[in-house]
């Protein structure tokens, strides 16, 4: 009898032993299957492209979806691709620039882009203005950023092409 109360006990150690391998075994693989899933979600982000009138350039919200979570970097991937063919639509912003660098910090967003953003600027303080509200109100749409400082290669500069200064933080809508 006593061989078998210890063969017992043995016997409950094993099987506890088991299942809980199992258990964490089971949620490595839940926590594994939910990161897969949040990379299946979609999300909505607003971009902002120009639409030509006969008088004017209009800056124009664009509803992006994006699989994942949005964010500002992604949100920023989208404006620099700029409009779908069918559209109608011109890029704020040219697709030759990059983002080098984005950090948000105090509801600060310091976003510096490739030498691009300057080096293709086509002129007018229209343009200069659309280009620069295409940024700020693409990152503000973010509950986290209440200002865009906008930067060229790390650097501060003035203005992009003489009209609009970006010297300073800028505040969206």
């Amino acid at each position: 009898m006593r061989t078998f109360g210890i063969l017992l006990i043995v016997l409950l150690i094993a099987a506890g032993g088991y299942l809980l391998w199992r258990n964490h075994t089971l949620e490595r693989e839940v926590v594994q299957l939910q990161k897969e899933l949040a990379g299946l979600q979609e999300s909505d982000i607003t971009i902002y492209l120009v639409k030509d009138t006969p008088t004017d350039f209009v800056l124009t919200p664009v509803a992006r979806k994006v699989s994942g979570p949005a964010t500002p970097l992604k949100a920023l991937e989208l404006l620099i691709e700029g409009p779908k063919p069918d559209e109608g639509l011109r890029p704020a912003i040219s697709p030759r620039t990059r983002v080098e660098s984005l950090t948000v910090e105090g509801g600060l967003a310091t976003v510096s882009f490739s030498k691009a953003l300057r080096e293709d600027y086509i002129g007018g303080s229209q343009n200069e203005s659309n280009l620069v509200q295409a940024i700020v109100h693409t990152l503000t749409q973010f509950p986290q950023i209440q200002q865009v400082q906008i930067l060229i290669e790390e650097e501060m500069v003035e203005t992009i092409g003489g009209h609009v200064a970006i010297d300073r933080p800028l505040a969206g809508k």
